[in-house]
């Protein structure tokens, strides 16, 4: 999935590459293609669908196996297959919408036990956790330990979300403290006692020195951005929201994105950037969506449904908290660009 997902994205956004979209369906699996549906935005999904009649002279038979998709994806339903379409595949767009469906979370919620399960069969950074929402770059903030003040305060019940069913992308936060070596300290001190006392979360930490920390299993809502949260993943960079990041941090953050993107069929692209008419910001958001070809928007209804890497201040509009700060802000397009970071 990855390079040829995120050519696929390429070609809906150009505008024009529509035959280009549409060979490149051809070579996903069904699974792999109702994932890259998926992650498009809705404008760019439904030109996609209205364009259908004129390449489907191209698509020859995988053209019904690819309308066959899109229903799937549009409705949120199983349609009925098309003659020939074979069992694994009908059974991949099951596997699909079972996958992407929400379940009710309570006391006691599961998603706190995935976490608890990691953190007890953990043992270093890398190696694969066994579950595609744990991301294998991260400790499981639970099996972190300090040699004095032992071991991690578990996060509140309150702090954990219900499931979370379509990724949009990754949203950059900022802890507002100057950025600490330790993870333990970043996670339990500025994020896990913090979150307690006021109900908020995140999914992911990183502390100065650049190490990730995951609090909460990326397929449920951490509550970290208003309304934003149901459909954006979320990382708090202990930075004090005026520097930029750290050089590991910058490098964490940008492995951490292209995860997302590999694993939810995310755009590797900056996500449309919120104007909050605040002269300063907006001259840097201007800047950093310029540079990466992205839009700029005063409506809040497409920020939210944009794609890609996007922060706190473009997806929260209440209160104009000015978190991530102007220091990360300004480095965005470098995290998002593909390639060594610049």
């Amino acid at each position: 999935m990855g390079d040829l997902t995120q050519d696929f994205f390429a070609a809906v956004r150009s505008g024009v590459r529509w035959k280009d979209a549409y060979d490149l369906c051809n070579g996903m699996d069904m699974f792999g293609m109702l994932r890259a549906f998926a992650g498009l935005e809705p404008r760019y999904l439904q030109e996609l669908r209205a364009r259908m009649n004129e390449f489907d002279v191209w698509g020859g038979p995988n053209m019904p196996r690819i309308r066959f998709a899109m229903d799937t994806v549009q409705k949120r339903s199983l349609p009925t297959p098309p003659p020939g379409l074979p069992q694994d595949q009908v059974q991949a767009a099951r596997l699909f919408l079972e996958s992407t469906t929400a379940h009710p979370v309570g006391p006691g919620s599961p998603a706190r036990a995935v976490i608890e399960k990691w953190a007890k069969r953990f043992t270093t950074v890398g190696i694969d956790p066994g579950d595609r929402f744990l991301y294998r770059g991260a400790t499981p903030y639970l099996a972190l330990k300090h040699k004095t003040q032992g071991g991690m305060t578990p996060l509140a019940d309150k702090c954990h979300g219900p499931a979370l069913v379509r990724v949009h992308g990754l949203a950059v936060h900022c802890t507002a403290g100057a950025a600490g070596p330790d993870c333990y300290t970043v996670s339990r001190y500025r994020c896990v006692d913090t979150w307690n006392n006021n109900g908020a979360s995140a999914h992911f930490a990183i502390s100065g020195n650049g190490d990730v920390a995951q609090f909460i299993p990326t397929n449920y809502i951490a509550w970290a951005q208003g309304p934003g949260n149901d459909n954006w993943i979320s990382v708090e960079v202990d930075n004090d929201g005026r520097a930029p990041m750290t050089i590991n941090q910058l490098t964490a953050t940008k492995l951490l994105f292209q995860w997302v993107c590999k694993t939810f069929a995310t755009p590797r692209t900056v996500a449309t950037g919120h104007l909050v008419g605040d002269p300063g910001w907006d001259d840097i958001t201007r800047a950093i969506c310029d540079a990466s070809d992205a839009s700029v928007s005063m409506s809040r209804a497409e920020t939210l449904a944009s794609r890609g890497l996007s922060c706190h201040r473009w997806l929260q509009f209440a209160g104009g908290k000015p978190c991530p700060g102007k220091g990360i802000l300004s480095q965005l397009a470098s995290i998002a660009k593909p390639g060594a970071l610049c």
